[in-house]
């Protein structure tokens, strides 16, 4: 069993400890409300799915709250970036997944390029976009004929 490592949250003014493990905890603090100063108890933080599928926490600092994906906050405490690349990628695609080893940095075209080979997203481009006119049939046989010097009709150079 891996041993659990606890790492300062920083910019909370050491309420929030992230783990090794995906777990967050608040140590006790007080807090200001309408009474005054209250003690509010330490306690392991719950994470929220989001509509995505994406596992979050919530914090609160000067009483605004804000949330931050697990698999985030884990790469900043727990995954050297180098390169400084400014998304995290599940390597294995499922989202709430979030083992460091699962983990990785990367930009925004090799995490686009990542979702594409491992068929996590749609593409919609020929006939399965929304604007699409054409099927991907018309459009190979319009291609063809081009090959072969057909010249285009003007119906369907305005459809282009």
């Amino acid at each position: 069993m891996e041993k659990e490592i606890w790492k300062e949250v920083e910019g909370y003014n050491g309420v929030y400890f992230i783990s090794n493990l995906g777990n967050l905890k608040s140590v006790d603090h007080f807090i200001k409300n309408v009474k005054g100063m209250t003690l509010k108890k330490g306690r392991i933080l719950k994470k929220h799915k989001t509509g995505k599928g994406y596992l979050r926490f919530s914090m609160s600092k000067d009483s605004k709250r804000t949330s931050i994906g697990v698999h985030r906050l884990l790469a900043l405490y727990f995954i050297p970036n180098p390169e400084n690349k400014p998304q995290v990628n599940h390597i294995n695609g499922i989202k709430n997944d979030n083992r460091l080893e699962n983990l990785e940095w990367c930009t925004n075209s090799e995490n686009q390029l990542h979702a594409i080979k491992t068929g996590l997203t749609n593409l919609n481009y020929g006939e399965k976009h929304h604007n699409s006119k054409l099927t991907n049939i018309e459009v190979f046989e319009i291609r063809e004929r081009i090959k072969k010097g057909e010249e285009l009709s003007k119906e369907i150079k305005e459809n282009e």
